[in-house]
């Protein structure tokens, strides 16, 4: 019953992803295709509105609670606790692409699709930011970010 429920979940978070235009609620100008915003109690959204990977992505780094962050594949900088900017280094462009970044605040994930033609347009991307709390118009303040990668040359997120 457990192993089916998450299952069940994790078809929802990509079913979520991938219609996430009409979703799109958050005022970004970045270069990601797509930002959904999930709140908690929508299919999908765990406890607090948290998010997991599309269940056809590779898991990367999670950074929790939010901030600057470097490995060998990404480098997460500029980050103020209300926006960041990442970019894959040397290693990370030719290993992986970007897939989805989720960024946790407050009751909700934004949830920032990348899925491009072009190879180039998902190795950077500046000012992700979490959701826009309604009460006031301004963003969360980032809880934590979640990277999930494609394989290189694949994937469809």
């Amino acid at each position: 019953m457990k192993r089916a429920l998450l299952a069940a979940l994790g078809v929802c978070t990509v079913v979520l992803v991938a219609a996430s235009v009409s979703m799109a609620t958050h005022d970004y100008a970045g270069t990601a295709e797509d930002v959904a915003v999930i709140v908690k109690g929508d299919a999908g959204a765990g406890p607090g509105g948290n998010v997991a990977c599309p269940s056809n992505t590779i898991v990367g780094p999670k950074i929790d609670p939010g901030g600057n962050y470097s490995d060998t594949n990404l480098t997460v900088s500029n980050y103020d606790g209300q926006t960041f900017d990442w970019a894959f280094t040397g290693v990370g462009i030719h290993a992986v692409d970007m897939a989805v970044v989720i960024v946790k605040g407050g009751p909700a994930s934004a949830v920032y699709t990348y899925d491009y033609a072009s190879a180039e347009l998902d190795d950077s991307d500046s000012g992700l930011a979490a959701p826009t709390n309604p009460h006031n118009g301004k963003d969360y303040g980032i809880s934590h970010i979640q990277f999930c990668y494609d394989p290189k040359g694949g994937g469809d997120n």
